[in-house]
């Protein structure tokens, strides 16, 4: 994957290196074991994601939703440098009923979801039936949720195998390939600056 020093509301050097969320990085190639027609990025910002699985997937088309609109003249650029301009489709807000639509239509679908608690309601497996029938990788904003705010492992407990992954503090025993810094520069390179540490779920449905 071919990248450019801009990254969107997360930290750029972690993603050059090869750290960044290295907690998903077991269960993002144990993707490629299986055919995808379908990827949805919810929360897409510069395509880091998007492109990752693109190219790793080949997918027949990967939509992408980002609220920021600045971030899809990034991302169609980070798509041609990469060759998978074809298959990208930027989008701004993500609805149910819009994500429902794509659901419905493919095949295999897979659902990564990074969007500022925004799962919160597009996980909804009443207004987003096709859900159930869907892998999901989300990042879990806790701190957002509502306090009658349904957990969502609780949502899909009948439909998904869920896997719970926390995430880690970084150490400079990360930094591949800076040993010829000091451990303090190490640990700068692959800090991903974040205040709050939560966790990601991966859900495998049950009855595909």
């Amino acid at each position: 994957m071919k990248y450019f020093p801009v990254s969107h509301g997360s930290a750029l050097l972690p993603k050059i290196l090869g750290t960044y969320e290295k907690e998903l990085h077991p269960y993002i190639f144990e993707l490629s074991a299986n055919s995808w027609d379908i990827v949805v990025d919810v929360g897409a910002a510069e395509g880091f994601y998007a492109i990752g699985l693109s190219l790793l997937l080949r997918p027949k088309m990967t939509f992408c939703y980002d609220t920021n609109l600045q971030t899809h003249r990034t991302l169609q650029k980070l798509a041609t440098i990469n060759s998978v301009d074809q298959v990208i489709r930027t989008n701004g807000v993500c609805t149910t009923e819009e994500l429902q639509g794509i659901l419905k239509v493919a095949e295999r679908p897979l659902v990564f979801m990074d969007c500022e608690g925004g799962e919160y309601d597009l996980l909804d497996l009443v207004k987003v039936p096709d859900l159930s029938r869907s892998w999901v990788i989300v990042e879990l904003h806790g701190w957002k949720a509502k306090d009658d705010t349904l957990p969502i492992e609780l949502k899909f407990k009948n439909t998904h195998r869920i896997v719970v992954i926390p995430m880690e503090h970084r150490t400079a025993y990360d930094a591949i390939g800076m040993a010829g810094f000091n451990a303090d520069d190490q640990l700068r390179s692959v800090f991903e600056h974040r205040v709050h540490m939560d966790k990601w779920l991966v859900m495998y449905p049950i009855n595909t």
